[in-house]
């Protein structure tokens, strides 16, 4: 849920540029293992996040760090409630979408996907409780329910009416110790239904346990 006080005409979306190849092959038992695979979907690696690159895994204290970095657009009553739970491990991932033939009108789009590990399950809970707190407040716009996830809080960033502007919808899901997180950006109109799909296909993937299925 970053930037949510931005001013949305500030900013204008231009498709990243891909890497040439993700991260190495992720450990067995590790976050990035949870992951949809690059392929999916058509989907491709994108590009880097700041200076963590595409594909990425930290421990506690990188974590930590990170996520103060990532929640500085959220509104400071909902920022105190998540900040104030300790986290353990976190893993980031970018998705571009399916490459498009040029002048096709086909809406592309970039999902950076989080799985954070909390200390403890309550904690995942209070958090995904602040996330439903802000979807309800007039900071956002309600966003699309998640077939087959009834939990999953998703929001669309408030935008105007240009087409060029750039276009956010967030989700976030909790699933055992874990936070899942989304956040997706693209130009209007965007593929909200491709979106969607990822998000699914990503909660179906971790168990309850937090191992991939």
């Amino acid at each position: 849920m970053r930037d949510a006080d931005r001013d949305p005409g500030a900013v204008r979306w231009e498709i990243p540029e891909p890497v040439a190849s993700a991260s190495g092959k992720p450990a067995e038992g590790s976050l990035r293992a949870l992951f949809v695979p690059y392929g999916t979907d058509g989907l491709r690696p994108g590009p880097d996040i700041e200076n963590y690159g595409n594909d990425t895994e930290f421990n506690e204290r990188q974590a930590t760090a990170v996520r103060a970095e990532q929640l500085k657009g959220m509104p400071r009553k909902y920022r105190d409630v998540v900040e104030k739970r300790r986290i353990t491990r976190l893993a980031i991932r970018t998705y571009l979408s399916r490459e498009t033939s040029h002048g096709a009108g086909e809406p592309s789009y970039l999902v950076e996907v989080g799985v954070t590990r909390f200390a403890d399950r309550g904690s995942v809970r209070l958090t995904v409780d602040a996330y439903r707190g802000m979807a309800a407040s007039d900071v956002f716009d309600e966003g699309p329910v998640i077939k087959g996830h009834k939990d999953a809080v998703c929001v669309r960033a408030r935008d105007d009416e240009d087409d060029d502007e750039l276009v956010a919808l967030e989700c976030v899901a909790g699933i055992g110790d874990l936070l899942v997180s989304f956040s997706a950006t693209g130009s209007d109109p965007t593929d909200t239904e491709g979106i969607t799909t990822l998000v699914a296909k990503q909660l179906g993937r971790i168990g309850d346990a937090g191992r991939a299925v």
